[in-house]
């Protein structure tokens, strides 16, 4: 019988609800880090045309209040 011919269990196939969200966090995690470190990685770009600097509005804020619902 080689490696190839074992039939895996059923509850092997399956995830915990911890344990789905542990590997699809890391997962995002780790394609944030790619994006960021892409390019040359964030220290290659000169401050002012960092992309993460704030960036100016386009338009004068004109919000007197605001409602944050969560």
């Amino acid at each position: 019988m080689s490696e190839y011919d074992h039939k895996p269990d059923l509850e092997n196939l399956f995830l915990s609800r911890r344990a789905l969200l542990a590997k699809m966090g890391g997962g995002f995690a780790g394609l944030s880090l790619a994006s960021l470190m892409g390019e040359g990685g964030a220290q290659a770009a000169p401050p002012s045309q960092s992309t993460m600097a704030p960036k100016k509005s386009p338009l004068p804020a004109k919000a007197k209040r605001v409602i944050f619902l969560f």
